[in-house]
Order: C-alpha cells, then sequence, then structure tokens
C-alpha cells in the first residue's frame, strides 16, 4: 500500500536561497529534526547521482539510512531516495510567489506489510515533515539582512 505525505510552507526568501539550503545536504541536521549526521556524502553538491549515509531517528527508532539524488531541477525541484525504514522518494518542490516561494515536501513509499503499522502513524510523520519546513522558514527569514 502506498503511503503519501505532504506538507508546505511559505518562506519570505528567494527560490535560489531556499534550494541552496535544501540542497545542502551535510547540513540537513541542522535544521531536520530526524536527520542526527550526514556522512560519505559523495559530491558537496547534491546533484542526480549524489549519494550519502545519513543517521535519522524516526519516531523514536535509529537508522543508518543510505540516499540517492534521484530528481533535480535548479531552484525547483530536489528529490532524493532512501532505503529505510522502507524505500522511501523525498521530493522538495518550489515555487515562486510575490513574497518568496512556496515550498512542498513530500514523502512517498510503499508500506508493504508495514501498512498496518505506518498508517496509523501518517498523521504524527506528518507533523514531522511540518515542523522541519518551519524551522526551515525559520533559519531562512531569520537570514535577512
Amino acid at each position: 500500500m502506498l503511503i503519501r505525505i505532504e506538507a508546505g510552507v511559505d518562506i519570505a526568501r528567494p527560490p535560489a536561497e531556499v534550494f541552496a539550503v535544501v540542497t545542502d545536504v551535510a547540513h540537513h541536521p541542522d535544521w531536520s529534526s530526524g536527520v542526527q549526521r550526514v556522512t560519505d556524502l559523495s559530491d558537496p553538491t547534491a546533484t542526480p547521482g549524489t549519494t550519502w549515509t545519513q543517521f535519522s531517528r524516526i519516531l523514536g527508532r535509529q537508522f543508518e539510512v543510505h540516499a540517492k539524488v534521484i530528481g533535480y531541477v535548479p531552484e525547483r525541484r530536489f528529490e532524493f531516495s532512501v532505503d529505510k525504514p522502507a524505500r522511501i522518494e523525498m521530493l522538495w518542490r518550489l515555487q515562486p510567489t510575490p513574497e518568496g516561494t512556496h515550498v512542498t515536501l513530500s514523502a512517498k513509499g510503499e508500506a508493504g506489510m508495514y501498512y498496518a503499522l505506518v498508517r496509523p502513524l501518517t498523521g504524527a510523520l506528518r507533523d514531522a515533515l511540518a515542523a522541519d519546513l518551519a524551522r526551515l522558514k525559520k533559519r531562512l527569514e531569520g537570514a535577512k539582512e
């Protein structure tokens, strides 16, 4: 069974600035609560094919996650897949707005035999994505000159 979770936020910064932070994978732990550490980054500029390992805490469990960039359109789209706790694709979409950028973050994956366990937790996962977006917004808007 397919699980899809989505959250969005408006950030009063231009798409180029938002995209630069979103694609700076080494610094995801600075604002993403689930990412504790990033190692083995194959390229400091996350472009198609870039891989890394991240240590994540998801709903109270620790995971060593292997990630790979699978989609990339500068200032518009950044997508990567992870292998744990299940194969999940994370998609960042950026839309310019008169005030800055609208960011939508989607997570989709096949829950398989874990569907009965994961389905009740989708609200908590959506809340976690929204909280990460709020931290990203605060980080970027706090950087205003």
